[in-house]
């Protein structure tokens, strides 16, 4: 999503990994699909280790037969304060529909408020070679479309999260694959690092961290580094990361799993 979703993924190092470099990700987990209908996901984004700037929403719909696809809807809401100038005060609703095989994304459609102006993308992926994310966009000023070039799977920003949760993640796995946020399309590359214990407001978990990178695709920008704690088990909870912006570093914890954060019996 754009603004607070980007923040809640993105966060750099060495140059960009190739086509050729860049593997294709693993196949899903056979015979296991780690989240259902109805599971629900809260966060808290901070700035700067403790200045809540906002709140993002997971919630995974049942699926939808569009075409000759059975595909999974997963929607995302986010509400950001206006405390980061570069954010403005946001409003923003998303939906990415996944093919339930193997969680690739068909479609991604946004829609947010900005400082009071409407915007909406909506973008359709081509998985098949030649890889390719198309998209229109309208806001206060005008609309259009755009086209971008993939050299990998392509993914979004609510939909990767929950394809990787369907692998078989182990330490020092590496991945690489393109994605979709905020109208460009990012290279995201790294490894699983190591186990490490994670608190939250939601509890404390022992997780998989997973280390990376992100760059523009195809720009030789100055990448920005990402950590993402994904609880060890079968279920791959997202229930941290970190970023790094120039306007300081962007956190986003883990508060509530259902739509309600958990009490301390649940801990």
């Amino acid at each position: 999503m754009h603004g607070l979703l980007t923040a809640l993924v993105l966060t750099a190092a060495p140059s960009a990994p190739t086509d050729a470099e860049c593997a294709p990700l693993p196949a899903q987990a056979a015979g296991r699909l780690p989240f259902q209908a109805g599971e629900k996901l809260d966060y808290e984004i901070d700035l700067l280790g403790g200045l809540k700037i906002g709140t993002v929403e997971f919630e995974v719909q049942p699926p939808e037969r569009i075409g000759s696809e059975l595909l999974l809807p997963i929607r995302a809401r986010a509400a950001g304060d206006g405390f980061v100038a570069s954010i403005g005060k946001l409003e923003s609703n998303a939906t990415t529909w996944l093919r339930i095989h193997d969680l690739l994304p068909v479609r991604y459609r946004e829609d947010y408020t900005e400082r009071g102006g409407h915007y909406w993308t909506d973008v359709h992926f081509t998985q098949a070679s030649p890889c390719r994310v198309q998209f229109a966009f309208g806001q206060p000023n005008g609309s259009g479309e755009k086209s971008f070039p993939c050299g990998s799977e392509a993914l979004d920003l609510i939909g990767s999260f929950y394809l990787v949760r369907g692998l078989d993640l182990h330490v020092g796995q590496p991945m690489c694959f393109d994605l979709y946020g905020s109208r460009h399309v990012w290279r995201l590359w790294g490894t699983v690092a190591k186990r490490e214990s994670v608190s939250t407001p939601a509890g404390t978990f022992q997780t998989l961290k997973l280390s990376g990178h992100a760059v523009w695709f195809g720009t030789k920008d100055k990448p920005i580094d990402l950590s993402i704690w994904m609880t060890d088990d079968a279920r791959h909870l997202p229930v941290r990361s970190l970023a790094g912006f120039g306007f300081g570093p962007v956190k986003a914890a883990l508060t509530g799993m259902g739509g309600a954060k958990r009490s301390e019996n649940d801990r």
